[in-house]
């Protein structure tokens, strides 16, 4: 196998390996969040806003933490894409640099 076709291989390899990254599922926690291609913190929001009111309670600090689960969403969305974006990018300058 020469070099310029090892190349293509592993630029192929990241490219693949960083879109298969964009398109799973992220999750934070107990929450499900979406993808880094479409993200959706809709349950951790939700869960926020029960505990927000839950709080409001008398007592209920006591009992309901403050919390901020879709921050928690966000974080792991692009902790996702900070490194899947640029394993893409590599990959892609790798296999162009094969073929041209």
């Amino acid at each position: 196998m020469s070099l310029k076709a090892f190349l293509g291989l592993i630029g192929a390899a990241m490219l693949i390996g960083g879109f298969t990254f964009m398109i799973t599922s992220v999750s934070a926690g107990e929450f499900s969040c979406g993808s880094a291609l479409s993200p959706d913190a809709s349950a951790a929001q939700q869960k926020d806003q029960e505990n927000a009111i839950a709080r409001t309670i008398p007592g209920g600090r006591a009992f309901f933490d403050e919390t901020d689960y879709a921050r928690g969403c966000d974080a792991a969305i692009s902790a996702r894409r900070v490194w899947s974006i640029p394993l893409m990018i590599a990959g892609s300058v790798v296999l162009l640099g094969v073929l041209f």
